[in-house]
């Protein structure tokens, strides 16, 4: 019982892997839905608060400790409870295998364009497996501090693209993404799956009840947290990123290369620095989730 509030919302937002989430997904989601497309990651996170009430409720007054399976048997019975457990089990471990393959990925371009040195992806994929798993056994509060270390700086760095962008792009400035005309859109709704998709194990709060000091106390608190900060985090970045070019320029320069969107506005408002530091956090990112 050594986690406390902040060590069970470092563990889950890592988890969700921000900065992975916003360069990988985000793109797709401003080219698909529109300059709207940050007001779905706001949209899952009212929604999911709203669900965090009853589930906390019942995770506070249940005393089988499981994963989300545990409470959709207790609520809609045995059988879709099980049904949901095989679901979860298969497509985290589906999850898995795709994150693996794209660490490897990620982390041979990273060694190659900043360090000049080339490994095969597998054999990194296999380095990143076992220092997950060595960090699985000294602890899930060794995990935590690890992960916060990881998020802060994650963090940090789009903070910074933040506001390189607003100091340079202060007088120019749309809201264009709250306009209602843009958000009630059919593309819009073809994207809410990536909103929520965003805040993938974020439920897993409830799972670190034996490990915290006061379950009853942070548990609520670091859910609520978690859910509040990546609804902001993901929607005012995004949002911020698509003014580094502006509404009516933005989905022809994600359609030019998706996987550069980010790091073509680290570039040009940042420097190069940030690109090479951009490409090392998100493999860190990744290994987070």
């Amino acid at each position: 019982a050594a986690l406390g509030t902040w060590g069970v919302v470092f563990l889950v937002v890592s988890a969700a892997a921000p900065l992975s989430v916003l360069a990988g997904i985000g793109p797709l989601a401003v080219l698909i839905g529109g300059v709207s497309a940050p007001v779905v990651y706001a949209v899952a996170g009212i929604v999911l608060g709203v669900f965090a009430i009853g589930f906390l409720f019942m995770a506070r007054n249940l005393k089988p400790m499981g994963g989300f399976y545990t409470y959709i048997s207790v609520g809609l019975g045995k059988v879709v409870g099980l049904a949901a457990g095989f679901l979860a089990w298969v497509s985290y471990n589906l999850l898995q295998i795709g994150l693996w393959g794209l660490f490897g990925v990620m982390a041979q371009g990273m060694f190659a364009t900043v360090f000049g040195i080339d490994i095969a992806w597998w054999v990194l994929a296999l380095i990143g497996a076992v220092l997950v798993f060595g960090l699985a056994a000294l602890g899930v509060d060794v995990g935590a501090k690890v992960l916060g270390v990881l998020l802060v700086l994650e963090t940090a760095l789009l903070v910074v693209l933040a506001i390189a962008i607003l100091s340079q792009r202060a007088g120019q400035l749309q809201f264009g993404t709250f306009a209602p005309e843009n958000i009630f859109t059919p593309s819009m709704f073809a994207i809410l799956g990536f909103g929520f998709a965003a805040f993938m194990g974020f439920e897993s709060t409830v799972l670190y009840r034996s490990e915290t000091r006061n379950p009853d106390r942070s548990i609520p608190r670091a859910t609520y947290i978690a859910v509040a900060f990546l609804a902001i985090f993901y929607t005012a970045t995004l949002w911020l990123v698509i003014q580094a070019f502006g509404d009516a320029d933005v989905q022809g320069v994600i359609a030019q290369d998706p996987a550069a969107f980010f790091f073509t506005a680290m570039g040009t408002y940042v420097g190069e620095w940030g690109v090479s530091v951009m490409f090392v956090l998100i493999v860190s990112s990744i290994f987070a989730g």
